[in-house]
């Protein structure tokens, strides 16, 4: 194997994590959703879908589908509380690259 094959090999697995990563910011919604819960999260404090719904100026179906998608991805945890389920942000890698993004963008 040549060095400029290995250098590509090598780089796959940090290429399919940013593109992951941009596919989560490409929607809007989702953008707000996420910026709301982080500001949740510094508050100490978790935002049930209704909460989520109206930061993001979606219907709550639309809104438990998106944060379906980002508990797949490991990026909240939503918890049962009694009719709804309130989500905060998950501790993981995906998380605080999100968080970095925002930070650079000042989002």
């Amino acid at each position: 194997m040549n060095i400029s094959s290995y250098i590509t090999r090598a780089g796959e697995g940090k290429a399919t994590r940013t593109a992951s990563l941009f596919k989560v910011l490409a929607s809007p919604a989702r953008v707000r959703m996420l910026r709301a819960l982080f500001h949740a999260r510094e508050k100490d404090n978790e935002l049930c879908v209704y909460e989520i719904a109206s930061a993001a100026g979606l219907s709550q179906s639309a809104t438990s589908h998106q944060l379906t998608l980002l508990e797949a991805r490991g990026i909240v945890f939503g918890e049962r509380m009694g009719q709804t389920t309130c989500y905060h942000l998950a501790d993981s890698s995906t998380t605080r690259d999100i968080e970095a993004v925002f930070r650079t963008l000042n989002v």
